[in-house]
């Protein structure tokens, strides 16, 4: 298994003979906070469905489906929970935010460390976050690994349907390798257009919304429960737009 139970920072630190590391001792200054958030109620969170190249219409691996993103987002909106979207010009935006935040790094920074709580894919939002504040965040992983990747005060999304592949090839960030260019393994288990991305594909907004929920609850935060949108969804589902022979492969799958 080539994936350690530690983290990134921490087989860095080992190998160049340094302290185990403490994210405290990286938190960065910023100035005095101006920003203006004055459009929010007063219960608020961020989200990033970012990954590197979606405002070019690149589509990577570890992105969630946007109608997923829209229907976690249509929940938090129906409990009076104020969402603004974290981005970059030319990317999507969700239905239900109040602002779409491309500002500068500074700005963004400034917003990370007041946001109460913040959703993400595993992306450079939540490293960031992790640099200016101890607030918590969730982050939904599938071919990254979530513990070689993971950070302080993050609950980490994932379902076990496949196992992080992250550079067992070298285009993993935008090609599956159990879906795409399947004629070149044909007749190999697992190996089909089934399972293609079937590691996000698996994650149901209802997983993640229970996720944030616990976090809200801490907060005080009181919240419907349950997601609403066009879609249904329970909290033992997560294999909406699977066919039932999928789930079976799925379930019996090496994880």
């Amino acid at each position: 298994d080539h994936f350690p139970d530690l983290s990134h920072l921490e087989i860095t630190c080992q190998s160049c003979g340094l302290p185990e590391p403490d994210w405290n001792d990286l938190k960065i200054r910023l100035p005095d906070n101006k920003l203006k958030l004055n459009m929010l109620n007063e219960r608020w969170i961020t989200v990033s469905p970012s990954t590197a190249g979606s405002n070019t219409g690149i589509s990577q691996t570890k992105a969630w489906d946007f109608d997923k993103w829209n229907s976690l987002c249509d929940s938090f909106k129906s409990d009076g929970i104020s969402v603004i979207q974290v981005g970059r010009s030319g990317e999507r935006t969700l239905n239900s935010v109040d602002y779409f935040w491309d500002e500068t790094t500074t700005n963004l920074l400034q917003l990370l460390r007041l946001s109460p709580i913040h959703i993400s894919a595993e992306n450079g939002t939540a490293r960031m976050r992790a640099l200016v504040t101890d607030k918590p965040m969730v982050t939904l992983f599938g071919p990254t690994d979530p513990t070689f990747f993971g950070l302080p005060n993050q609950k980490r999304i994932f379902t076990n349907k496949c196992r992080p592949c992250f550079w067992m090839k070298p285009n993993w960030f935008t090609h599956c390798h159990r879906g795409d260019n399947t004629s070149e393994h044909d007749g190999i288990w697992g190996i089909n257009e089934d399972f293609k991305r079937v590691c996000m594909r698996s994650i149901e907004p209802q997983l993640v919304y229970d996720s944030a929920t616990e976090i809200m609850d801490e907060l005080e935060w009181k919240n419907n429960g349950q997601v609403v949108s066009g879609f249904t969804f329970s909290t033992d589902k997560y294999y909406s737009g699977f066919s039932k022979n999928t789930v079976k492969k799925i379930n019996s799958s090496v994880t």
